[in-house]
């Protein structure tokens, strides 16, 4: 059977040998032979986040094992994992503890369990940032990593928070379900929390084999009924058994396997895999490389049509391109400044909105935090503790969710109409230069590959659960004896004191997500400069080179001078075979169903 990663693995091993052969024609291209590489090392480093969710007790570690096809991850029956887990490929099984402060421990595999369960480490005592396993699996070979999360909804508040504050890292999600219970209300708000962060859903319904055909018929039908209505359309459910599919793969029974529902999920997911990294990731890398090839073509069409010129008339040439190089480059220049002027801005308006979210929501969390207390029944000190704790924990999230929500939105419409006119005005400058050493040299331009800026992408990582701990309010009036206090007085004491902690979480935590935007805004921006620059570059080189080669070829022999010309017509046959290979590869990602390739 197929594995998903095959076929964009297929994909990415013929980008791969593209790349490396065109490289070896770049030999005396440094620029473009530098890019070749940065292209490979791009696609080699190349990841697909693939993040499993659901409800406690839904089967998610028993699925993430299925994929793997071997008991990688431990399970139970008790709210287990409150360790976000990261498994990619290894050539041998390795496990790596990543403490939140920086440290890490390998640790043997039947220890895994003593670090990302509630039993083994309860509300992350050991402070662990997360786990990594390496494990030789084919599904992880070409970037796959499949990421295990703490449940939604189970018995401890800071699993919940974990897992929200990783979703901005997710490619697609696989979310669990199963024959019974029925989606819950707590995944259903879940689910459309993650709807603002996830394109791509894959819903499975688990546990089918506990089932018979027409309860899992009646189960998919309630599901998507209630999902589309939260969703506004119905998805595809695959009913799944975990348990069998893991069975299935260990034991080598593809009868087992198939009637698992497995399959099916497999072909969904690889088809998602290959259409959707081709059409965003592998599609730009193919861009770039035919830019490369239409460079390195450009600079030896320039050095051949030169040839028959005399000295002095390559001189007269080479001067009017200096004229139209100087241009260029002061047009290179200006439009590197106005990227970084437009973040500057950009910044600034972030700044304001900071501001303004935290002058604003402060007084409001700190009335619903008052009337929380105010309202709250009898109860002995410690559950009342407690209860302010979570409540605490719902206003600060909540509000700063919200204004995540609305600032991305505002930050990312801005980066995208910025980077719009960025791309048009870069395009506009490469295209003049283009056009102008096509009538100085008599040469066909084709045009050179442009594939526009990279998206924004806003990584969330502020976390409330770094201040929600026991000693949350001991250090303003409280100490552990003041659980001894009359009930009324230790209400005031915490009544008092919320105010201040309302103001430290507001700014701690909206200064968290300014600066997640911040880094975003800086990343992105240097990639896009970086991206256009080394389209530059490589383009003013190539050309630069071929003026040079024929300047080189006027003190040739006669012999020396007809060598080269041969070698000229073989490197340009084989660019154009090149071109071809990766327009093949490129309409393979277009229509997949349509174009196979040999």
């Amino acid at each position: 059977m197929m594995q998903p990663v095959n076929d964009y693995g297929e994909l990415k091993n013929r980008a791969r040998e593209e790349l490396n052969a065109l490289r070896g024609l770049m030999s005396d291209e440094e620029a473009a032979r530098r890019e070749a590489d940065a292209l490979i090392a791009k696609l080699d480093s190349d990841t697909f986040n693939l993040v499993v969710l659901g409800q406690f007790k839904r089967g998610k570690t028993t699925f993430i094992n299925a994929l793997l096809g071997d008991s990688v991850l431990p399970t139970a029956v008790v709210p287990l994992t409150s360790i976000i887990t990261v498994i990619r490929f290894g050539p041998v099984p390795r496990t790596t503890v990543i403490y939140q402060d920086g440290r890490s421990d390998v640790i043997g595999p039947e220890l895994l369990g003593d670090y990302v369960t509630e039993r083994g480490n309860p509300r992350n005592v050991k402070r662990v940032g997360h786990v990594e396993i390496e494990y030789p699996s084919d599904y992880l070979k070409e970037g796959v990593m499949i990421i295990d999360t703490p449940g939604i909804g189970s018995t401890f508040l800071h699993n919940t928070e974990v897992t929200y504050s990783f979703l901005s890292k997710v490619d697609a999600a696989v979310f669990m379900l199963s024959i019974d219970p029925p989606v819950s209300d707590v995944e259903l708000r879940f689910l459309e929390d993650v709807g603002k962060h996830v394109k791509k859903f894959f819903f499975i319904l688990n546990k089918v084999d506990r089932a018979d055909a027409e309860e899992v018929k009646e189960s998919i039908a309630f599901n998507r009924a209630v999902i589309g209505e939260k969703m506004g359309a119905e998805p595809k459910l695959f009913p799944l058994s975990a348990k069998q599919a893991l069975e299935g793969k260990t034991k080598g029974d593809r009868e087992l396997l198939q009637r698992s529902g497995y399959v099916d999920f497999d072909r969904a997911l690889g088809t998602f895999l290959t259409t959707d990294k081709c059409g965003v990731f592998l599609r730009s890398i193919l861009d770039r490389a035919s830019g490369l090839v239409e460079a390195r073509r450009l600079s030896l069409a320039i050095e051949k049509k030169t040839r028959a010129l005399s000295v002095q008339a390559l001189e007269e040439k080479a001067t009017l391109f200096n004229v139209e190089l100087e241009r260029f480059l002061r047009d290179k220049e200006a439009n590197v400044h106005l990227i970084e002027w437009d973040v500057d801005s950009m910044i600034k308006t972030l700044d304001v909105d900071s501001g303004k979210f935290k002058s604003e929501m402060t007084p409001v969390a700190i009335r619903q935090m008052e009337s929380f207390i105010d309202t709250y029944p009898k109860a002995g000190n410690r559950e009342f503790l407690n209860a302010i704790k979570d409540q605490l924990f719902k206003v600060i999230s909540g509000a700063c969710d919200s204004w995540r929500a609305s600032e991305e939105e505002k930050i990312s419409g801005l980066y995208a109409e910025k980077a719009k006119s960025h791309s048009e005005r870069w395009e506009e400058s490469i295209r003049r230069f283009e056009k102008a050493s096509s009538d100085i040299f008599d040469v066909e331009i084709r045009h050179y590959s442009f594939d526009g800026a990279p998206d924004l992408h806003t990584p969330l990582f502020y976390g409330i659960d770094t201040f929600m701990d026991e000693g949350m309010l001991l250090d303003t009036a409280l100490t552990t004896l003041n659980l001894m206090m009359p009930s009324s007085l230790f209400r005031g004491q915490v009544k008092n004191a919320m105010r201040e902690r309302v103001e430290r979480s507001l700014d701690m935590n909206s200064g968290k997500i300014r600066y997640a935007f911040l880094e975003s805004l800086l990343k992105s921006s240097k990639s896009m400069k970086a991206s256009y620059e080394t389209m530059a570059d490589t383009l003013v080189s190539s050309v630069k080179q071929a003026l040079e080669r024929a300047r080189a070829e006027k003190s040739m022999s006669a012999s020396e001078a007809q060598k080269r010309a041969a070698e000229i017509d073989r490197m340009l046959a084989a660019l154009e075979e090149h071109k071809k290979r990766l327009e093949a590869v490129e309409l393979y990602c277009r229509r997949p169903e349509l174009t196979p390739i040999a």
